[in-house]
């Protein structure tokens, strides 16, 4: 298969397009409120056509998990979040992954807390 330079440069970009795959995948199922089943269709296989627009889909998803972990929502909330932004991104009109759109899920006083702890003080000069 290595015998021509364009199976060589195929074999490069698709290891390295499964790569970045896995990562994302790590990064939103690493909470373990949502697993890699709930990420259905956009873990398909599927051909060339498809695969940047499902790997910027895993790519959305990937910040909304992150920085809910990052601001400390409870799990439950990340689950919701991420189940929404999975739902919206299986739509065939928001299957290309362009659109930012908000997604919301109700905060316990406990999560609020948590969130706005998160952020660092700002000492007023």
């Amino acid at each position: 298969r290595f015998s021509e330079t364009k199976n060589v440069v195929e074999v490069a970009i698709g290891a390295g397009v499964e790569c970045l795959r896995r990562d994302l995948v790590h990064m939103i199922t690493r909470q373990s409120s949502v697993t890699a089943q709930d990420l259905g269709p956009l873990l398909d296989s599927i051909g060339k056509e498809g695969l940047l627009q499902r790997l910027r889909c895993l790519r959305n998803v990937a910040e909304i998990a992150v920085i809910a972990d990052r601001h400390r929502l409870c799990l439950d909330t990340l689950r919701r979040l991420v189940l929404q932004a999975m739902q919206y991104y299986q739509e065939p009109n928001a299957s290309e992954g362009l659109d930012a759109p908000i997604f919301s899920a109700p905060l316990s006083r406990a999560s609020c807390s948590r969130a706005l702890d998160s952020f660092p003080l700002v000492e007023a000069s």
